[in-house]
């Protein structure tokens, strides 16, 4: 059966539900850890469900069928998002006619962020068109997912439906239990492994690789990775022998501009893969777009510059490239991270860099911070207002990282502070 073709007949009734809800109502009510920090359902977890799901919905690839993209899964701790942005733009770049789609998380200020074709996000009316083509009984399998497995479904169907040649797929957690990874990637691409979520996966850099690389299926022949340390590469290459996989490594770092890094390692592997144009061919890291909210200079006049970085190797790098980059004097920094971080270890990192300010944010669903810079100039704040009132002051950039959810509060803060 081709997956274009509709549903199983035989199998479901075609009756359609004009009263399906809607797709944020939907989202709104399942379950998300993403937002709770409760990890814990991770420990009974299985992708059984959501498997079954996709099959009622015709969605796991059949052989026969004409719809067969080229698959790309990035997983790792730091660097997926930006790498499958880079791939996205680098594949759109080969044709005119690809359409190329991509599925990035977690989203800055709407779920809609995470699910896009040819560089343009998904629409609200476009998912619930997608909810409203399924199967009358279907609302029951719907509401027992999760939100990221209902964002993956919804994924699933918006890229077969517009037929994409390529589909770029960042991981969300793992691998090995990731909802991303029952699309059967063709290639895995494992960006730097580090000491991330530690209660899910594990406290050894070997055994979180292991559980990224388990994303890999029988259709998966080529390995693409970031330098990793050297037990960690061994281990990459003894899973790569074992799956039948060709194993490759980056062959050029750029520690200063981690962007630039990942765009060039993005370049690499479509150049091993035989994918390649002129027009790929000319195009050079400042000509792409740069992902959103990596590195992302908000304001110019005072220099507000954001990005997500969470652990204590992203923080380091994204301070490194900041530093020698951007600000190249003296400098501020707003830093918020959740409870599940690892605030010593970032704080040990913070040690290492000549900022003159700091600005811990524990306001709701953050981090109270009990592991300290020994340096003055340090505050702590819960209060948007006292906030607003910093940021208004600045003489000098400011530097924000930590998570996320702290790309809407500064946009937020520059609104109130007049500094758009």
């Amino acid at each position: 059966m081709d997956p274009q073709a509709g549903f199983d007949s035989s199998q479901r009734t075609q009756k359609k539900k004009l009263n399906m809800k809607s797709f944020f109502t939907l989202l709104s009510e399942l379950s998300n850890p993403e937002k709770t920090r409760n990890f814990n359902v991770f420990k009974n977890y299985s992708l059984d469900h959501f498997q079954k799901a996709l099959n009622e919905f015709s969605l796991i690839d059949n052989l026969n069928s004409k719809y067969k993209p080229f698959r790309f899964s990035v997983v790792g701790t730091n660097g997926k998002g930006s790498t499958s942005h880079y791939l996205s733009e680098l594949l759109r770049n080969l044709s005119a006619e690809n359409k190329v789609g991509l599925y990035t998380s977690p989203h800055f200020i709407t779920p809609l962020e995470r699910i896009s074709l040819n560089g343009t996000h998904i629409s609200e009316t476009e998912t619930n068109s997608l909810l409203s083509e399924l199967p009358a009984d279907c609302e029951n399998i719907l509401k027992e997912l999760s939100y990221f497995e209902l964002l993956t479904l919804v994924c699933f169907l918006f890229f077969r439906k517009n037929k994409c040649e390529y589909e770029v797929w960042e991981a969300g957690l793992g691998g090995r239990l990731d909802a991303t990874k029952l699309i059967s990637p063709d290639v895995v691409v494992l960006t730097k492994i580090g000491l991330d979520h530690c209660e899910i996966l594990g406290n050894s850099l070997t055994g979180i690789a292991l559980e990224k690389i388990a994303i890999a299926s029988p259709r998966t022949k080529y390995i693409f990775s970031f330098r990793q340390t050297e037990e960690v590469e061994e281990v990459i290459r003894r899973e790569g022998s074992r799956l039948g996989c060709k194993v490759i490594f980056q062959k050029e770092e750029n520690k200063d501009n981690y962007l630039q890094s990942n765009f060039r390692f993005a370049c690499e592997i479509l150049s091993e893969l035989g994918l390649s144009s002129e027009s790929l061919t000319k195009l050079s890291f400042p000509l792409v777009k740069p992902p959103r909210g990596r590195m992302e200079i908000l304001s110019s006049s005072p220099q507000i510059v954001f990005d997500p970085a969470h652990n204590p190797d992203a923080i380091l790098h994204s301070l490194n490239h900041f530093q020698t980059q951007i600000a190249k004097g003296p400098f501020s920094l707003l830093l918020g991270c959740l409870p599940d971080k690892d605030s010593e270890g970032i704080a040990n990192v913070l040690e290492g860099f000549s900022w003159e300010n700091l600005i811990l944010w524990e306001g709701s669903g953050f981090a109270r911070w009990t592991h300290l810079p020994q340096r003055r100039n340090i505050l702590r704040t819960d209060s948007e207002s006292e906030l607003f009132t910093q940021i208004s002051g600045l003489s000098h950039p400011l530097f924000v990282l930590g998570s996320f959810r702290l790309y809407s509060l500064i946009l937020h803060a520059m609104d109130k502070s007049n500094h758009l």
